[in-house]
């Protein structure tokens, strides 16, 4: 499929950015998990252990996961291959990050939102074309592990080889 995803960032640790750190730890792939504080990140991931049914596969898996925070560790963002948003659905928010950690995606990362109410076409107002090329939404739902849903939505702007690789990562590996 050409690209591989190795790394992925996850950006909100709370019940669903934990729980898409954890699922994507089940297939082997290594996780920074970013919050406000590296403490709430932290908690974040530890409240994910305790949750029922569980979203690990195996326990052990979660030392593929790295607790991140905005102040320090966004330089790792460069590493990933895919960036997944998955803060509270406030679309001021979700842009102020946006902007945060544009300097940071590398040209062949794919960036998309885990939002289930906010449109594309909101999300997307004032970033640069060059980044909303690779950036969409991957609507995952709730237990990740569970619901073996991921609603894909992209627009005229997104190149559909990135969607493509997506899918078929979602699909095949996940």
């Amino acid at each position: 499929m050409g690209m591989e995803i190795k790394k992925v960032a996850v950006l909100g640790t709370g019940v669903m950015g934990s729980q898409i750190a954890a699922h994507l730890t089940n297939a082997g792939i290594k996780v920074f998990a970013f919050d406000m504080t590296q403490e709430v990140a932290s908690e974040g991931l530890e409240n994910c252990k305790k949750l029922k049914p569980s979203p690990y596969y195996n326990f052990k898996s979660s030392d593929l996961i790295t607790a991140c925070n905005y102040s320090d560790h966004l330089d790792r963002i460069k590493e990933c291959d895919w960036v997944v948003e998955v803060i509270s659905e406030r679309l001021d928010w979700k842009q102020e990050l946006y902007k945060k950690i544009i300097p940071y995606i590398s040209d062949d990362c794919i960036v998309t939102s885990n939002t289930s109410g906010i449109s594309l076409q909101n999300l997307s107002k004032g970033l640069p074309e060059d980044f909303l090329n690779k950036f969409f939404i991957t609507h995952f739902f709730n237990p990740p592990r569970y619901m073996k849903l991921v609603e894909i939505i992209s627009s005229d702007k997104t190149n559909m080889k990135l969607v493509e690789i997506m899918d078929y990562f979602l699909t095949d590996i996940l």
